[in-house]
């Protein structure tokens, strides 16, 4: 293990982030090439994006470094786990 993966990160470790409104992110693997699930109360869709950029803002500092290859936040699919819709981001 390098010196910059400190924390033992790699593509196929499972990711979670838990966001300041309370939306939870799950992921089997750290480079998203599965789908996000993605857990919430109705916040609203300003609350709501706001805890997307923060999910994005804490993977693309903290584990994407360290990740052996990664395509890129256009290619992640969320599901919302109430309804089982998948929906691709839209950038």
């Amino acid at each position: 293990m390098s010196e910059k993966n400190i924390f033992g990160i790699r593509n196929d470790k499972p990711f979670e982030h838990i966001c300041s409104n309370g939306t939870t992110f799950k992921c089997e693997r750290c480079d998203f090439r599965e789908p996000i699930l993605v857990s919430s109360q109705p916040l609203g869709e300003f609350k709501f994006a706001n805890d997307v950029a923060e999910m994005i803002g804490f993977h693309a500092t903290n584990i994407w470094p360290n990740l052996n290859g990664f395509q890129g936040y256009d290619t992640i699919t969320f599901v919302d786990v109430k309804n089982q819709t998948k929906q691709k981001p839209n950038i």
